[in-house]
């Protein structure tokens, strides 16, 4: 028998009814291959936003809230910290798009039980729909990895410069992701982070984006 199965108390054969939150058709009917690889997953409800997953939830009872953040109109941790404050007990997995700590931690923060990359192979993000669905957390692989290496580091001598604010700033500009972006994501004005950006050049001694890259990659924030 899987352990993990075992662990969670649900048998490998037993139906995981699944709320998908997905805001374009297409991306919806993407999951179709998630249920053809694994036909004890079903898609039983689909919501394209908040609202239409809150209405749902009013009567369902998913296993499992599948939220898909891929389309940026979905503020990711947003979406989960409202569907989690009304419904405390739901299971909620993430599906990103990239491999994203700051995201990944925003999401779990916000009460997802798990966090995937959409990348990832089909049957390990069939894996963790099981164990969330099941009563267990899951972090993407490639992701934990990455933050058992910070961990191991300890954020490398270098970063310890940086206070928390800068550093979360730093792992998203070594991500590539823009400035207004990152603005978002944090709720501050673009020239704000733009100045974050300027003070931690400074401090890491630093002049150019490439350098700030290729730092984060010497010290394990992003990958090679």
């Amino acid at each position: 028998m899987n352990t993990d199965t075992a662990e969670s108390g649900r048998r490998a054969d037993e139906v995981r009814h699944v709320l998908l939150v997905a805001v374009s058709r297409i991306t919806q009917t993407g999951y179709r291959a998630v249920e053809e690889a694994d036909p004890s997953i079903s898609f039983d409800w689909i919501a394209a936003s908040t609202g239409d997953a809150l209405r749902i939830l009013e009567s369902a009872r998913p296993d499992l809230l599948l939220v898909d953040l891929t389309d940026e109109r979905l503020r990711a941790s947003q979406v989960i910290y409202d569907i989690v404050l009304a419904h405390p007990g739901i299971r909620v997995l993430a599906v990103s798009a990239r491999e994203d700590l700051m995201e990944a931690e925003a999401v779990l923060q916000r009460g997802a039980a798990g966090y995937v990359c959409r990348s990832a192979a089909l049957d390990e993000i069939v894996k963790a729909i099981h164990l969330v669905s099941g009563g267990s957390n899951y972090l993407d692989p490639t992701l934990a990895q990455r933050i058992a290496l910070q961990k191991l580091m300890g954020r490398s001598t270098s970063l310890r410069v940086l206070s928390p604010r800068e550093y979360e700033v730093f792992c998203m500009l070594a991500a590539d992701v823009p400035m207004k972006e990152i603005a978002r994501r944090l709720d501050l004005s673009y020239k704000t982070v733009a100045n974050y950006g300027g003070t931690i050049k400074l401090k890491l001694k630093i002049a150019t984006r490439e350098e700030l890259r290729a730092l984060a990659r010497r010290t394990g924030v992003v990958g090679p």
